[in-house]
């Protein structure tokens, strides 16, 4: 007589399971879960740390086109310009980095964001588009797919411990 599985051996052969299996798989011991930290805190870092500066870090081509990503007073964002005049002339070709403390003092910092934003214009120093996500939707989404891999990974974890087929 065949008993149903209980949780503690693999199912249809009486086999006794790994012991972290029998309580349900360890979540915490996923390289996921680990591999994950760095993004939690750099986001939380990005965002809490760099409420009243700006920081950016583009690359600029021959042809003044420049690429950017960067962050302050509560969002990250991605920029596509075409650098025209004095600004094409004073750009560096290459990699480059700017850091402007206490830029939104005098504004007061807006913690809470809508969630996203998209920009475009056209100045005396170019053309220039880009992308903006508030800092706490970005951390929400990161959250949501972190913990999304983790019940993924545990799922399979389990099912192929357990050989069953069920969901």
């Amino acid at each position: 007589m065949r008993s149903k599985p209980n949780g503690t051996t693999r199912a249809g052969t009486g086999e006794a399971l790994p012991l972290p299996l029998r309580e349900g798989v360890s979540w915490w011991r996923s390289p996921w879960f680990w591999f994950g930290w760095p993004g939690l805190i750099g986001l939380l870092w990005g965002w809490l740390a760099f409420t009243n500066d700006t920081y950016e870090v583009s690359w600029v081509t021959k042809k003044g086109r420049s690429l950017g990503l960067g962050g302050g007073d509560g969002e990250f964002y991605f920029e596509r310009r075409q650098l025209q005049g004095d600004a094409r002339e004073e750009a560096k070709e290459g990699l480059n980095w700017a850091w402007r403390p206490d830029h939104y003092e005098d504004q007061g910092c807006l913690f809470m964001r809508k969630p996203y934003a998209i920009f475009w214009g056209d100045e005396g120093a170019g053309a220039w588009e880009g992308t903006a996500v508030a800092a706490w939707a970005a951390l929400l989404a990161y959250l949501g797919v972190w913990g999304g891999l983790l019940a993924w990974r545990s799922r399979c974890l389990r099912k192929k411990m357990t050989g069953s087929e069920e969901p």
